[in-house]
């Protein structure tokens, strides 16, 4: 029978006294669920350009005024409603706007014998109703929209002839195409920033006719784009919109 006692080395290995790490799952990603009805407001800057053209004033002195264009900038502002659809990273959705818009500009044209006629011009509001399609990562989603668009406008004008002349207005239907990017950054609150085109091509004939009883108006054609930038936010009704991704 023997006892024994002894000492050993060991090559290698994590130091005495030192609990070996233990293999761990990578935290998980936090994503955003854009599926939900939300509503909101924007503001912005936009730009519009149109082109006139005037007919030939028969009975009214056989007046003639030659083609131009006018430009004119200025905020816009309004609201928006909407409902989303979210499928693994794509969302698609429907939206309805309405800006209020200061888009006005005067111009003035010399006829061809009865001096300046002035057009002073004001965008009073535009709406639009689009489909959205937007790709989505982590709190953030990329999109492009596409649909209809309605405007308003009001026309003056200061004329040499035949008395002073009434206003003249002019609702109008175009289209509209955009893009943008909005992130959720707290909560049900996502902000946003997009750019939108809208073109309303289909001519109209607008007259501003004289308060005198007696005197036909005087007509004008005119086409319209709008340009704008808008920076918005949103407000996602019903659950806060956040899942784990693993």
């Amino acid at each position: 029978m023997a006892a024994k006692a002894g000492i050993n080395y060991r090559f290698g290995g994590p130091a005495a006294g030192v609990r070996p790490s233990l293999p761990h799952k990578a935290p998980a990603i936090t994503a955003y669920d854009w599926t939900g009805l939300y509503v909101g407001g924007h503001t912005g800057w936009a730009s519009a350009e149109r082109n006139f053209h005037a007919t030939s004033f028969a009975g009214i002195e056989n007046i003639v005024m030659p083609p131009f264009a006018q430009k004119s900038n200025g905020f816009v502002g309004g609201g928006q409603v909407g409902f989303n659809r979210q499928a693994g990273n794509w969302v698609v959705g429907l939206e309805a706007d309405v800006s209020g818009a200061n888009l006005g500009a005067t111009t003035s044209v010399e006829s061809n014998q009865s001096g300046s006629f002035t057009y002073n011009v004001e965008v009073d509001w535009t709406a639009t109703l689009v489909g959205r399609v937007g790709y989505a990562w982590e709190r953030w989603m990329a999109y492009g929209k596409g649909g209809g668009a309605l405007m308003r406008e009001t026309y003056g004008l200061t004329a040499p002839v035949r008395g002073i002349r009434n206003d003249a207005h002019a609702t109008r239907a175009g289209w509209t195409v955009g893009a943008g990017i909005e992130n959720a950054f707290l909560g049900n609150w996502s902000w946003k920033a997009e750019y939108n085109f809208m073109r309303f091509d289909s001519t109209t004939t607008i007259s501003n006719t004289s308060t005198l009883s007696n005197s036909a108006g005087i007509p004008v054609e005119t086409n319209l784009d709008i340009h704008a930038v808008k920076l918005g936010v949103n407000y996602r009704l019903g659950n806060y919109g956040v899942v784990a991704k693993y």
